[in-house]
């Protein structure tokens, strides 16, 4: 599962969830060429869809990080990004799911977390800070 996100710029990132043994985090790619990037048929776009589509074309003002152990001897590792955007909105993505219309933590699942205030109420139970994260590249 990924959240791919296509820049103005050209460049395309891709976040995705990634384990190594109980390291449980996401993954981060940078993508240069935009021709990389075509639609498969197991992907689906959704930029026009009510909560993507005001976000759309929208700079990039900071970027968060939010860090957990996720297991006992194992690195601090990455587990939510958050974008804050131009327009005054932001979007977080972070391992986890939605059952039953309530996040919870799942370290081999994506979650899309619309708005401050969503990103900052969910939190995965080995950190110490919420998806919102802490801002790590102010434009």
């Amino acid at each position: 599962m990924d959240v791919i996100l296509v820049l103005n710029d050209g460049n395309t990132a891709v976040i995705s969830w990634a384990m190594d043994g109980l390291v449980e985090g996401l993954g981060l790619q940078i993508w240069t060429d935009s021709d990389a990037m075509t639609l498969r048929n197991d992907q689906t776009e959704v930029s026009a869809t009510p909560e993507w589509r005001p976000l759309v074309g929208e700079t990039v003002d900071a970027v968060g990080g939010a860090w957990h152990v996720p297991n006992e001897g194992c690195p601090d590792t990455l587990w939510a990004i958050r974008l804050s955007l131009s327009g005054g909105s932001s979007v977080a993505v972070g391992l986890g799911e939605v059952e039953d219309d309530v996040v919870q933590y799942q370290p081999d699942a994506l979650v899309v977390l619309f708005g401050e205030a969503a990103a900052r109420r969910y939190r995965a139970p080995a950190s110490v800070e919420s998806a919102f994260g802490t801002t790590i590249a102010p434009r």
